[in-house]
């Protein structure tokens, strides 16, 4: 069935007028699409019950919002939000302080967000309101981002499978479930049964997902070269945040060695700061969109300790507002080689906290030589331009310096490598060139073009050289 059949004027009203067959065909359309299948039922549900023109409907994460925006054709707004119950208590108050009494908070979130500080402050609140109308829609696969560790991943999986007492009933809290989410009948059930509640309900689903999650294609020269290095330093170990597919042969070896975060950003940055601490070499793992939320952890409890810790991105929302940490080193490689020989030089700093961003390709971009620590990709003799790419820009660059010369235009293209501090070759070679452009990354103080640009960056040749930048505004990815 297609999508503009049920649909009415871009609202998902028109699925209350569908028969159990044309949902059930709806749904197995929706699981053809590239969305969350675990959401599927309990989107189709939540618009069946809830009148999405009057109630608010609150996704944690873009992954569980993606069924939502499609039934609603939209790619507009905001992604979905990890801080959903966050937003329903406030909203919440608001409909009771203005007398919106009729309009309910609809949160979804999911047994991965759990593991975070925010949803337990939220819940707190929400606890301690009993007369105010929050649904909290507990998506529950049972996967948690594993491995996580911690006494909620525990709970949760004993609600599973035998129902009792629960912690959300402990914070005042009334609890529905669990219910398989995959039945939209019990589904519906379920969200009338909160509908018609007057006071705080969390509606737990169950909804096991067989659906593997991509690859990256950083993942295994990651993962290998990190086993390579664990199996060489016994005191390198991983702090996991988000999905984990990236340390499938690390965990495999050293299972007491990795320490799984879920979606706590900031307790497994400072969590690292203490294991730095104690003597151990950690690796973060994160995605970068989402460790703006542990900024504050990054500078304050590992940065100006001068504590040796790695974090690993995955993601771009990074390369302009870090190197505004004090003593942080950036690299960003351009491919999977560069990778592995980075991610070695970044665990070898000991003196404060590394970044290391990951190439999102596979093709691999041999350099012409060394210099510094930089790599020289084209070096055309009497070349006045300088292009500098950031990470898998480098390809782009290489074929934009064959079309200049095929206009005459002698070109130099020169991998920083690490984007800050930057280098002092690299500012010896800018220096050495009338324009240098900057590829790959966002226009924000901090970036390397401002740096290039600073009066006091060029440490020999002649001062005031131009530094342009060609690279996306700044701004934050969708994330979940």
């Amino acid at each position: 069935m297609a999508l503009s059949e049920v649909l009415d004027e871009r609202h998902a009203t028109g699925l209350r007028g569908l028969s159990r067959s044309a949902l059930r065909r709806l749904a197995a359309d929706l699981r053809g699409e590239r969305v969350d299948s675990t959401m599927v039922e309990l989107t189709l549900a939540l618009h069946r019950v809830f009148d999405s023109s009057r109630d608010v409907l609150l996704f944690d994460t873009a992954e569980q919002a993606s069924v939502h925006r499609m039934l609603i054709d939209s790619r507009d707004g905001l992604p979905g939000h990890s801080t959903a119950l966050s937003y329903a208590d406030g909203l919440a108050k608001a409909f009771a302080l203005r007398g919106h009494r009729d309009r309910r908070v609809v949160a979804v979130v999911s047994d991965a967000s759990l593991t975070g500080g925010m949803c337990w402050e939220a819940l707190n609140n929400i606890g301690g309101a009993p007369d105010r109308r929050v649904i909290i829609v507990l998506n529950d696969s049972g996967t948690s981002y594993d491995p996580t560790d911690g006494g909620i991943v525990h709970h949760l999986a004993r609600l599973r499978r035998l129902r009792g007492r629960n912690v959300f009933a402990q914070l005042g809290l009334a609890y529905i479930g669990p219910v398989d989410g995959h039945d939209l009948g019990a589904v519906e059930h379920c969200l009338e049964r909160a509908k018609r509640s007057c006071r705080p309900v969390v509606v737990h689903f169950k909804t096991p997902d067989g659906a593997e999650r991509p690859v990256r294609p950083w993942a295994s020269a990651f993962d290998e070269e990190l086993t390579e290095i664990g199996a060489e330093r016994r005191e390198v170990v991983c702090v996991t945040t988000g999905p984990v597919d990236s340390l499938t042969r690390f965990t495999h070896r050293f299972p007491a060695r990795v320490f799984g975060a879920g979606m706590a950003e900031q307790h497994a940055v400072t969590s690292a700061a203490g294991l730095a601490l104690g003597g151990l070499r950690p690796v973060v793992t994160v995605p970068a969109s989402l460790l703006g939320r542990a900024f504050d952890q990054v500078v304050t409890d590992v940065a100006q300790r001068g504590l040796a810790v790695t974090f690993v991105l995955d993601g771009a929302a990074d390369t302009a507002i870090l190197p505004m940490v004090p003593s942080l080193g950036l690299a960003v490689p351009r491919d999977r080689a560069r990778l592995r020989s980075l991610l070695r030089e970044a665990i070898a700093v000991s003196s404060g906290p590394t970044v290391l961003r990951c190439p999102d390709t596979t093709a691999d971009v041999p350099a012409v030589r060394s210099l510094g620590r930089c790599d020289l990709l084209r070096s055309d003799l009497g070349a006045r331009v300088l292009l500098l790419p950031i990470g898998t820009a480098a390809p782009a660059c290489l074929a934009a310096a064959d079309d200049l010369a095929g206009r005459g235009v002698r070109v130099t293209v020169a991998d920083p490598r690490w984007v800050s501090p930057p280098d002092p070759a690299l500012l010896t070679l800018a220096g050495a060139h009338d324009l240098v452009v900057v590829t790959g990354q966002p226009v924000e103080a901090g970036s390397l073009a401002a740096s290039l640009a600073h009066p006091n960056a060029v440490v020999t040749g002649a001062a005031g050289i131009t530094a342009a930048v060609l690279g996306s505004l700044a701004g934050g990815d969708d994330h979940g």
